[in-house]
């Protein structure tokens, strides 16, 4: 019985996108330190700037991340959050909130270590957060072509001020920092 139980667990981690690429081998190692949480929708997950000390992964629903500017970001199965503060031993850059009753494969930070010595597992986390990067960077030259000179923001803005949707007072509250702290 507790063969066929390993197997069926293997089998459905073999499933999670972040293992496809895992040999039998190595999805049965990973099995061995990933705990199974079920999470009711509405929970919050984690908070930008905890010592958030666990690696997770979703096995099924889906959840939304934002922070340090970005987002927010919909996770669904096979996506993951927690490494970048194991990583580095910083904190958790982004919040991540449950948006439907959901099952997460979780791991401790001795065990996401064990886990980043699974080839296939350290492959999988490494191109995730190169997506992560990527992503970031896409947003980044985004935001700046809109802000530039004669960019896309400068083209609403204009059109919110002639059109009297909005007054300059209110434009220059959101732009400039200083205004919005005063």
């Amino acid at each position: 019985m507790r063969k066929g139980r390993a197997k069926a667990r293997t089998e459905r981690l073999a499933g999670v996108g972040l293992f496809t690429r895992c040999s039998a081998a190595e999805l049965g190692r990973a099995d061995e330190l990933l705990f199974e949480v079920p999470v009711e929708a509405g929970r919050t997950l984690v908070h930008e700037g905890d010592d958030w000390a666990a690696f997770a992964v979703i096995v099924d629903g889906r959840a939304v991340s934002s922070g340090q500017g970005f987002g927010p970001v919909t996770l669904g199965p096979g996506a993951c959050f927690g490494e970048t503060a194991l990583f580095d031993g910083g904190t958790e850059p982004a919040t991540v909130v449950a948006a439907t009753p959901m099952t997460l494969l979780v791991a401790g930070r001795w065990e996401f270590r064990e886990l980043m010595k699974i080839p296939g597992v350290a492959l999988a986390v490494l191109l995730s957060l190169v997506a992560q990067l990527r992503s970031a960077r896409a947003g980044v030259d985004a935001m700046k072509a809109a802000t530039r000179p004669g960019g896309r923001l400068d083209e609403l803005v204009l059109d919110d001020v002639a059109t009297g949707r909005v007054g300059v007072e209110g434009i220059a509250a959101v732009l400039t920092p200083a205004a919005a702290s005063a």
